[in-house]
C-alpha cells in the first residue's frame, strides 16, 4: 500500500494494454493509491504519449480537491466541506484527466466515501418515510454529479458524459441509506432529476453551450447512457 508500482506491475500493465492481437484491456484506477495513480499517470503520459487510452474509475467520489499534488488546497470549498476529504477519492485534475481521455467515473454509492461526516448527518431523517429518504440521500449523489460537471465546464470539455453509476456490483460496503441495491437506482433518478432541474434553472448561463442540456438527458447519461457508450465503444 501507498508504495507505487512493482516490476511485476509494470509488466501487468504492459500487457494489458498491449493492442497487437486485440483489444486494450483499461486499467480501473479506483484501488490505486496516489502514489500509484501518479506513476500510472506518467505511463500515459510518456510511453502512451500517442495514444488514446481511456481512464477508469470504475466505482469512486470526488474530494473536491485541486489535485494529488496540490491536496490541500480547492477551488470549491462548499461543495469540498460536503465530500470525503480521503486520497481514495479523486481529485479535481483527475476528473479532468478522465474526461480527456473519453474514460468514465463511476460514482460509488457509499456512505463512506460519498460524503463527509457532516453531509451524511444532515442526509438523515428520523421518521420512516421512504421518498424523503431517497430524496435527502440522492443529493449526495447529486453534488458529486454536479461537481463533476462544473469541473469540466471550468476546462471548456462536455461536463455530462462522464458520470455513471459506480454499483460495485451491489458489492458496496455501506450502501446509502435507502439505495440498497440496483433496484432502487430508478428511485434516485427520479430525485437526480429533481435536483437537475434546479441546477439548471439557477446555473444555465454559467455552462458552456454544448452543455446546456435537458435535465432529463443528463439523468439518463448518468443513469445509463454513458456506461453504455463506453462499453460500445472500448469492448
Amino acid at each position: 500500500m501507498n508504495s507505487g508500482i512493482t516490476p511485476l506491475g509494470h509488466e501487468v500493465i504492459k500487457l494489458l494494454l498491449d493492442n497487437t492481437n486485440g483489444k486494450r484491456i483499461p486499467l480501473d484506477i479506483k484501488h490505486m493509491s496516489t502514489t500509484s495513480r501518479k506513476a500510472y499517470y506518467h505511463l500515459l503520459d510518456t510511453i502512451y504519449a500517442h495514444e488514446k487510452i481511456p481512464i477508469i474509475a470504475s466505482h469512486g467520489a470526488c474530494n473536491g480537491k485541486r489535485s494529488i499534488v496540490q491536496w490541500d488546497l480547492t477551488d470549491y470549498p462548499d461543495r469540498a466541506r460536503a465530500f470525503s476529504d480521503i486520497d481514495i477519492n479523486f481529485y479535481d485534475d483527475e476528473i479532468v484527466r478522465m474526461a480527456k481521455s473519453n474514460g468514465l467515473f463511476g460514482l460509488q454509492l457509499d456512505e463512506r466515501r460519498i460524503g463527509s461526516k457532516e453531509a451524511i448527518n444532515d442526509s438523515k431523517i428520523y421518521f420512516p418515510n421512504k421518498r424523503k429518504q431517497i430524496r435527502k440521500k440522492s443529493l449526495l449523489v447529486w453534488r458529486q454529479i454536479e461537481h463533476v460537471a462544473e469541473v469540466l465546464n471550468a476546462n471548456a470539455l462536455f461536463c455530462w458524459g462522464l458520470q455513471a453509476v459506480g454499483s460495485d456490483f451491489d458489492g458496496i460496503v455501506n450502501p446509502i441509506k435507502g439505495l440498497w441495491t440496483a433496484e432502487n437506482i430508478r428511485d434516485m433518478g427520479r430525485e437526480l432529476k429533481v435536483y437537475a432541474e434546479d441546477y439548471l434553472k439557477k446555473n444555465n448561463n454559467t455552462l458552456q453551450d454544448y452543455n446546456r442540456i435537458s435535465a432529463e438527458t443528463i439523468v439518463e447519461r448518468v443513469l445509463h447512457g454513458n456506461a453504455m457508450e463506453f462499453i460500445q465503444k472500448n469492448y
